[in-house]
């Protein structure tokens, strides 16, 4: 039986902290290009010019950007939706019976208002449960007498 030192456990977190970020710094490499291969960025000291930039050479630049950041954020809109679409078919346990009924509603609450912020960056909008309804619905969660640890609604 080999005894490790917490020293060593400690080594072998930061090493895989470390390979996680060189991954992440390899990951985010492969997407700049990709990117920048889909929407053609201008770089700013290629741009035709003869003493400074024109508003119409920032604006073309910008525009590139925010197609990129379109892209990136469709994408993980996606994935949220299927998230969301996978969650739909799940019975989720929001509380115990043993947690205080405040602390339980506060945290159901500020859950609601997570996954609506999230909604909200993505564009994303969550449909009303009436089936007559074709208005966004919003996320909340609020107490009430036959489920004191909220109701998500």
């Amino acid at each position: 039986m080999e005894v490790v030192s917490n020293n060593d456990g400690q080594q072998n977190q930061i090493d895989g902290c470390l390979k996680t970020l060189k991954e992440l710094g390899e990951l985010r490499k492969v997407l700049e290009t990709r990117l920048n291969e889909l929407v053609n960025v201008p770089r700013i000291e290629d741009l035709p010019r003869t003493e400074a930039l024109t508003p119409k050479h920032v604006q073309d630049l910008v525009a590139a950007r925010n197609n990129q950041i379109s892209i990136v954020l469709g994408i993980i809109a996606d994935w949220v939706q299927g998230d969301f679409n996978q969650l739909a078919k799940e019975r989720v346990h929001f509380t115990s019976p043993r947690d205080n009924d405040n602390e339980s509603l506060q945290l159901n609450q500020q859950l609601a208002k997570s996954l609506s912020d999230l909604m909200v960056r993505l564009g994303l909008r969550a449909e009303c449960g009436n089936d007559d309804c074709e208005h966004p619905a919003k996320i909340r969660c609020t107490a009430a007498d036959t489920a004191p640890t909220g109701i998500f609604q």
